[in-house]
C-alpha cells in the first residue's frame, strides 16, 4: 500500500512527485503510483500548472470536424477514394500546424507586451 503522505518517490529528486497525494480535486482520477515530473515549475503544484485546455480543443476541434472530415467527404467523391482520405489527413495535419502556430505566436507575443 502507497504511503498517502510520501509526495517525492525518489530523495534527491524535487522534479518528481506521486500525482496522487498532491491532487486535491475529486474531479481528478489519478492512479496510485501515477508519477509526473515537471522541471520548470513546482510539480507540487500541478493543478495550477495544467493550465487552460480551452484553446488545444478548439484547435483539435476545429482539425478533425472543420478541416479532415469534409475534406475526406469532398476528395472521395471527387474520385480520388480511399487515397483522398488519406490525403485529407496530411492536408488537416499542416493546416493543424500552421493554425496552432498562428494562435502560439499570438499568445508569446501578448506575453511578451503585458510584462
Amino acid at each position: 500500500m502507497m504511503d498517502k503522505q510520501k509526495i517525492y518517490p525518489r530523495s534527491k529528486d524535487r522534479e518528481t512527485v506521486y500525482l496522487k497525494n498532491v491532487v486535491t480535486d475529486p474531479s481528478i482520477i489519478v492512479g496510485d503510483y501515477t508519477m509526473y515530473n515537471d522541471f520548470v515549475n513546482d510539480p507540487v503544484d500541478f493543478q495550477k500548472n495544467m493550465g487552460k485546455p480551452s484553446k488545444s480543443m478548439f484547435l483539435m476541434i476545429f482539425y478533425y470536424i472543420v478541416v479532415r472530415m469534409p475534406l475526406a467527404y469532398l476528395l472521395s467523391y471527387l474520385g480520388f477514394g480511399l487515397n483522398g482520405i488519406w490525403v485529407a489527413v496530411l492536408i488537416s495535419h499542416v493546416v493543424a500546424s500552421a493554425a496552432a502556430s498562428i494562435s502560439g505566436t499570438i499568445s508569446f507575443k501578448k506575453r511578451l507586451t503585458a510584462e
